[in-house]
């Protein structure tokens, strides 16, 4: 069901996936797999907030299980918080979407973890610092992209790669 709803979220059919995700959710909690139940709310809370569907009621209890899973669920807890930000730039509340942003990319994270990029690129959604973007932010995403996917990088050339990270990160 986590993989179902994933495809789904990649597939802009964020409606439908909320009922796999929550399913996935389910499962986690029945296995005692912290890392999968919050990473399957993570995502239902992404979908629910695209769709202008309410954030559940029980994200205080859901961030204690982020953070009593440890380093095991850092991945799933920064997708968390980047979630959770989004969910409340969506309802216009830029401070809080600010905060959760700036704890999503305090975790630690991996090269594997292209994904969580997207929490840099929000954050700089609602920062109101000029110097963000006067120093580079956006050519720093774009390098840690291509670190991560050095064979695009080299086939398109560093002038499309980097028009290719802009409308990524958009």
């Amino acid at each position: 069901n986590l993989a179902l709803g994933h495809a789904l979220l990649d597939q802009q059919h964020e409606a439908d996936a909320i009922a796999p995700l929550d399913k996935a959710a389910l499962a986690g909690l029945d296995a005692f797999d912290d890392p999968t139940y919050v990473e399957a709310t993570a995502r239902a809370v992404y979908a629910r907030a695209v769709t202008g569907s309410a954030a559940p009621s029980n994200l205080d209890q859901l961030e204690h299980v982020a953070q009593r899973a440890g380093a095991a669920a850092a991945f799933a807890r920064a997708l968390l918080y980047n979630n959770i930000g989004t969910a409340h730039l969506a309802g216009g509340d830029r401070a809080g979407a600010r905060a959760y942003f700036d704890r999503a990319i305090a975790e630690p994270l991996t090269r594997d973890d292209v994904e969580l990029l997207a929490a840099y690129a929000n954050r700089a959604l609602v920062t109101d610092e000029p110097a963000v973007y006067s120093n580079g932010y956006l050519a720093r995403l774009t390098e840690a992209l291509g670190g991560d996917y050095p064979a695009v990088r080299r086939i398109l050339g560093p002038g499309a790669f980097a028009l290719l990270a802009r409308r990524y990160f958009a």
